[in-house]
Protein backbone atom coordinates (compact mmCIF):
# COMPACT_ATOMS: atom_id res chain seq x y z
CA UNK A 1 0.00 0.00 0.00
CA UNK A 2 1.31 3.53 -0.91
CA UNK A 3 0.75 6.01 1.58
CA UNK A 4 -0.27 9.83 -0.60
CA UNK A 5 2.59 12.30 -0.87
CA UNK A 6 1.61 14.98 1.08
CA UNK A 7 1.54 12.51 4.77
CA UNK A 8 4.61 11.87 3.46
CA UNK A 9 5.98 14.74 4.33
CA UNK A 10 3.81 15.33 7.14
CA UNK A 11 4.49 12.92 9.36
CA UNK A 12 7.85 13.39 9.45
CA UNK A 13 7.17 17.50 10.28
CA UNK A 14 5.05 16.55 13.02
CA UNK A 15 7.71 13.86 14.48
CA UNK A 16 10.47 16.30 14.25
CA UNK A 17 8.32 18.89 16.24
CA UNK A 18 7.76 16.58 19.03
CA UNK A 19 11.23 15.65 19.45
CA UNK A 20 12.64 19.29 19.15
CA UNK A 21 9.98 20.52 21.86
CA UNK A 22 10.91 18.03 24.13
CA UNK A 23 7.07 16.21 24.59
CA UNK A 24 4.03 16.84 23.34
CA UNK A 25 2.25 17.94 26.93
CA UNK A 26 -0.93 19.25 27.84
CA UNK A 27 -0.13 22.89 29.53
CA UNK A 28 -2.65 23.40 32.46
CA UNK A 29 -3.73 26.79 33.37
CA UNK A 30 -4.43 27.64 36.24
CA UNK A 31 -6.94 30.59 36.90
CA UNK A 32 -7.28 32.34 40.34
CA UNK A 33 -10.11 34.39 41.77
CA UNK A 34 -9.39 38.31 41.40
CA UNK A 35 -7.69 39.76 45.01
CA UNK A 36 -10.39 41.71 46.63
CA UNK A 37 -8.28 44.39 45.94
CA UNK A 38 -9.12 44.19 41.79
CA UNK A 39 -12.66 44.17 42.69
CA UNK A 40 -14.20 47.07 40.67
CA UNK A 41 -15.49 49.76 42.57
CA UNK A 42 -19.38 50.49 43.84
CA UNK A 43 -21.34 51.57 40.78
CA UNK A 44 -25.47 52.46 40.73
CA UNK A 45 -27.06 53.61 38.03
CA UNK A 46 -30.73 54.27 36.56
CA UNK A 47 -33.11 56.44 33.90
CA UNK A 48 -35.55 57.89 36.33
CA UNK A 49 -38.10 59.76 34.28
CA UNK A 50 -36.49 61.17 31.52
CA UNK A 51 -32.93 62.07 33.54
CA UNK A 52 -29.90 59.97 34.53
CA UNK A 53 -29.48 59.01 38.01
CA UNK A 54 -25.90 58.30 38.15
CA UNK A 55 -24.66 57.55 42.09
CA UNK A 56 -22.09 59.94 43.85
CA UNK A 57 -22.32 58.38 46.96
CA UNK A 58 -23.00 54.65 47.13
CA UNK A 59 -23.60 52.49 50.73
CA UNK A 60 -24.74 48.97 51.53
CA UNK A 61 -26.35 47.67 55.06
CA UNK A 62 -26.39 43.99 55.85
CA UNK A 63 -28.30 42.57 58.97
CA UNK A 64 -27.72 38.84 57.80
CA UNK A 65 -30.93 38.88 56.03
CA UNK A 66 -31.80 42.12 54.54
CA UNK A 67 -29.07 43.69 52.00
CA UNK A 68 -30.08 47.59 51.66
CA UNK A 69 -28.35 49.47 48.84
CA UNK A 70 -28.61 53.09 49.06
CA UNK A 71 -27.44 55.32 46.37
CA UNK A 72 -27.74 59.45 46.63
CA UNK A 73 -26.44 62.22 43.61
CA UNK A 74 -25.61 64.45 46.64
CA UNK A 75 -24.15 63.02 49.64
CA UNK A 76 -25.33 60.87 52.24
CA UNK A 77 -28.96 61.32 53.88
CA UNK A 78 -29.39 63.63 50.91
CA UNK A 79 -32.09 63.47 48.39
CA UNK A 80 -32.77 62.12 45.32
CA UNK A 81 -31.83 58.83 46.25
CA UNK A 82 -32.64 55.17 45.66
CA UNK A 83 -33.09 52.36 47.75
CA UNK A 84 -33.05 48.83 46.88
CA UNK A 85 -33.94 46.05 49.24
CA UNK A 86 -33.11 42.53 48.83
CA UNK A 87 -32.49 39.33 51.01
CA UNK A 88 -29.35 38.83 52.07
CA UNK A 89 -29.39 35.31 50.56
CA UNK A 90 -30.58 35.89 47.03
CA UNK A 91 -28.85 33.55 43.84
CA UNK A 92 -28.88 34.79 40.74
CA UNK A 93 -32.19 34.80 38.75
CA UNK A 94 -34.80 36.95 37.92
CA UNK A 95 -37.18 37.91 40.32
CA UNK A 96 -40.65 40.60 40.86
CA UNK A 97 -39.12 44.09 42.18
CA UNK A 98 -42.57 45.50 43.93
CA UNK A 99 -42.91 47.91 47.36
CA UNK A 100 -42.85 47.58 51.37
CA UNK A 101 -45.05 44.12 51.21
CA UNK A 102 -42.40 42.58 48.40
CA UNK A 103 -39.24 40.18 49.62
CA UNK A 104 -37.60 42.66 46.61
CA UNK A 105 -37.96 46.66 47.39
CA UNK A 106 -37.29 49.11 45.51
CA UNK A 107 -38.13 52.84 46.56
CA UNK A 108 -36.61 56.34 45.17
CA UNK A 109 -37.14 59.59 47.65
CA UNK A 110 -37.00 63.10 46.09
CA UNK A 111 -37.76 64.48 49.87
CA UNK A 112 -38.36 63.95 53.38
CA UNK A 113 -42.07 64.72 52.39
CA UNK A 114 -44.71 61.93 51.85
CA UNK A 115 -46.09 62.79 48.41
CA UNK A 116 -42.00 62.83 47.58
CA UNK A 117 -41.36 59.17 48.35
CA UNK A 118 -42.10 56.74 46.08
CA UNK A 119 -42.59 52.67 45.87
CA UNK A 120 -42.13 50.41 43.12
CA UNK A 121 -45.48 49.19 41.98
CA UNK A 122 -45.83 45.61 42.33
CA UNK A 123 -45.58 43.51 39.12
CA UNK A 124 -43.88 45.90 37.00
CA UNK A 125 -40.76 45.40 38.41
CA UNK A 126 -38.10 42.99 37.44
CA UNK A 127 -34.57 42.34 39.16
CA UNK A 128 -32.12 40.19 38.20
CA UNK A 129 -29.46 39.43 39.69
CA UNK A 130 -26.33 38.49 37.21
CA UNK A 131 -23.38 37.66 39.77
CA UNK A 132 -23.46 37.14 43.69
CA UNK A 133 -20.43 35.77 44.93
CA UNK A 134 -21.47 35.41 48.67
CA UNK A 135 -18.41 34.34 50.29
CA UNK A 136 -16.76 37.93 49.00
CA UNK A 137 -19.79 40.10 49.14
CA UNK A 138 -19.54 40.96 45.54
CA UNK A 139 -23.38 41.43 44.14
CA UNK A 140 -24.35 42.65 40.33
CA UNK A 141 -27.60 43.07 39.30
CA UNK A 142 -30.02 45.04 36.80
CA UNK A 143 -33.56 46.59 37.03
CA UNK A 144 -36.51 48.11 35.74
CA UNK A 145 -39.85 49.23 37.42
CA UNK A 146 -42.43 51.98 37.70
CA UNK A 147 -43.16 53.93 40.72
CA UNK A 148 -46.09 55.38 42.82
CA UNK A 149 -46.13 57.74 45.52
CA UNK A 150 -46.05 55.93 48.81
CA UNK A 151 -48.74 58.56 49.84
CA UNK A 152 -51.51 57.23 47.81
CA UNK A 153 -51.82 60.90 46.51
CA UNK A 154 -52.84 59.47 42.89
CA UNK A 155 -52.44 63.20 41.40
CA UNK A 156 -48.37 62.56 41.52
CA UNK A 157 -47.94 60.79 38.05
CA UNK A 158 -46.27 57.43 38.14
CA UNK A 159 -42.19 57.65 37.52
CA UNK A 160 -40.75 54.81 35.22
CA UNK A 161 -37.18 53.89 36.12
CA UNK A 162 -35.26 52.01 33.37
CA UNK A 163 -31.63 50.76 32.37
CA UNK A 164 -31.10 50.32 36.52
CA UNK A 165 -27.74 48.12 36.78
CA UNK A 166 -25.72 48.09 40.22
CA UNK A 167 -22.50 46.52 41.57
CA UNK A 168 -21.69 46.78 44.93
CA UNK A 169 -19.29 45.26 47.54
CA UNK A 170 -21.28 44.46 51.15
Amino acid sequence: MKLPKFLLIIVPLLFSTVLITGSCEKKVIELTPTPANDIPENSFYAIVGPNEFVDTILWTEDDGSLLTITATENGENEYPRMILKLPSSIDEGTYELGGPQSDHQALIEFGPLPDQKFEAIDTTGVLVITTHFKESNLMRGKFIFTAKASSGNQSIPNIDVWTGSFLVTY
